[in-house]
């Protein structure tokens, strides 16, 4: 709508974060049919399938240190987040 409130980010209300080469996510929606790691060119570095739990860890390609974006198709929308690798 025109006031920029996008009702399915309120549900979406999942955390990730790297530690340790891993990517690590917690309270993944459980609709989700996809995770993709893209960088801030906008190329896509990994996609994994949804994981069948609610917490993961996905063990990250090879990276440089920088901003990175995992998007999700949740099945209602897409949602975003981005995280830092050091």
């Amino acid at each position: 709508d025109e006031s920029g409130h996008v009702p399915w980010m309120e549900k979406v209300a999942w955390t990730a974060f790297v530690r340790n080469g891993e990517l690590i996510l917690y309270q993944i929606p459980a609709r989700g049919a996809s995770i993709q790691l893209v960088d801030a060119g906008g190329t896509l570095r990994k996609r994994w399938d949804h994981p069948a739990t609610a917490n993961a860890r996905f063990p990250l390609p090879t990276l440089e240190a920088g901003s990175y974006w995992l998007v999700m198709d949740t099945g209602q929308g897409g949602a975003l987040r981005q995280v830092l690798v050091r």
